[in-house]
């Protein structure tokens, strides 16, 4: 087909394959990678724009825990929120190509 990211893109905009489970992996696993790379206050800004980060700011002040950033909070929302989404949306000829011959046998 192509590059893995190919295949994300096609399993994303068509159908997820037996190996899907296999290539979450992987993506989350570089997803936190460079989550982890990233500088504590670059990670805090991305986690202030996740759901957890929403409900832990509408707690009372003085009952809240102290920043309880979560790298795996973080993990879900750049992959659903930018990830998985950019796959949806991601073009080539190979994908298109693809998603073209498998689209013309159903």
């Amino acid at each position: 087909m192509g590059s893995v990211w190919d295949e994300i893109c096609v399993q994303v905009q068509y159908d997820e394959s037996f190996q899907w489970d296999a290539y979450m992996q992987t993506m989350l696993a570089f997803v936190e990678a460079a989550i982890e790379d990233l500088a504590q206050f670059e990670r805090e800004a991305i986690w202030l724009q996740t759901d957890p980060a929403f409900e832990w700011e509408t707690e009372e002040t003085r009952e809240r825990d102290p920043y309880p950033i979560y790298v795996g909070d973080i993990v879900d929302y750049v992959m659903q929120e930018h990830l998985l989404p950019e796959a949806g949306r991601w073009k080539n000829p190979r994908i298109r190509a693809f998603i073209d011959r498998v689209t013309l046998r159903d």
